[in-house]
């Protein structure tokens, strides 16, 4: 399957019924679903229960389809910087700050437990590096919307926030180059 394919496959489910409902909270229709999708969720699953409860609502050739996206991430000369200002006001983020092939490697971890449950096998999955250019308002925007700096006190996310875009605008001036995957994985109900 080319990676470009999945847009097709996104249409066509879309097109079908689907359900808009939190997981635990939706009823399970065992047999019922040629596929299921998670955008970036699926690590919220519990895996015992979750995994059993996706290949019981997929039909006998159903495929669970893991879409993700990695965080963006600054070149690594820039990261030496910023990682600095996690260290002073934020040292509990910096394991988030990880380079993009640490990242790819942990989803592929994550996915192997995901075939390991024995609910699922045959993997395809494919990646691509995307470098997109932010500016310092919009990075520091999309950083806000992760639930890790949701959840930092006011104060403390105001001084990191401080930090990064002096920083920032001291080695970058107002545009920051990042490099992300955007990554899909297939595995087939077991």
């Amino acid at each position: 399957m080319e990676f470009y394919n999945i847009y097709y496959i996104i249409l066509y489910l879309s097109a079908n019924r689907y359900k808009n409902t939190t997981f635990e909270e939706w009823e399970l229709e065992s047999q019922r679903f040629d596929a299921v999708i998670a955008a970036t969720a699926f690590h919220w699953v519990a895996p015992g229960s979750g995994y059993a409860k996706v290949n019981a609502a997929l039909k006998q050739n159903g495929v669970l389809i893991i879409l993700w996206n990695t965080r963006p991430h600054p070149q690594p000369e820039l990261y030496q910087m910023l990682d600095e200002v996690y260290q002073i006001h934020a040292p509990s983020l910096r394991r988030y700050a990880e380079d993009t092939k640490t990242q790819l490697e942990k989803l592929n971890e994550f996915v192997e437990k995901v075939i390991d449950s024995g609910y699922f096998y045959d993997c395809k999955s494919e990646y691509v590096l995307c470098e997109p250019t932010y500016s310092i308002d919009d990075y520091l925007a999309l950083l806000s919307t992760y639930s890790t700096y949701i959840n930092l006190e006011s104060q403390q996310k105001n001084s990191l926030f401080t930090g990064l875009r002096e920083t920032l605008e001291k080695n970058c001036g107002n545009r920051i180059q990042l490099s992300y995957v955007s990554a899909f994985w297939i595995v087939q109900k077991g």
